[in-house]
């Protein structure tokens, strides 16, 4: 299932009255509170969980059971796009270099930045 995050878009009221397309739908997420959310980069997991890279250096996790955010990998420089591998890491663009994040200790945040 695809996730969209309409208070994101542009162009939310003019999308909301267009029927999606069969298997797909829109949904609204609330983003975490406090802090700006502007998404550089968008993935999700083979569980349906959504990573967002954002334009101030962090990357957060939706988790799609729980309906919770939390912080997965932040001081990242202008992150420009991210992609989940098959391992479970993620490569994110970020202005000076493409980097690999890994959770190594399975804690729920990235403890290795790979350039």
């Amino acid at each position: 299932m695809k996730y969209f995050i309409s208070s994101l878009l542009l162009l939310t009221m003019a999308m909301s009255s267009i029927a999606s397309p069969k298997g797909y739908s829109i949904q609204t997420i609330e983003t975490p509170p406090d802090v700006l959310f502007h998404i550089t980069g968008l993935d999700t997991d083979k569980d349906g969980n959504m990573y967002c890279a954002t334009r101030y250096g962090d990357v957060w996790v939706y988790k799609v059971q729980n309906k919770t955010w939390h912080k997965f990998a932040e001081g990242l420089h202008e992150p420009c796009g991210l992609l989940i591998e098959n391992d479970g890491s993620l490569v994110v663009t970020q202005k000076p270099e493409m980097t690999r994040l890994i959770d190594s200790n399975k804690d729920g945040k990235a403890d290795l930045y790979i350039p």
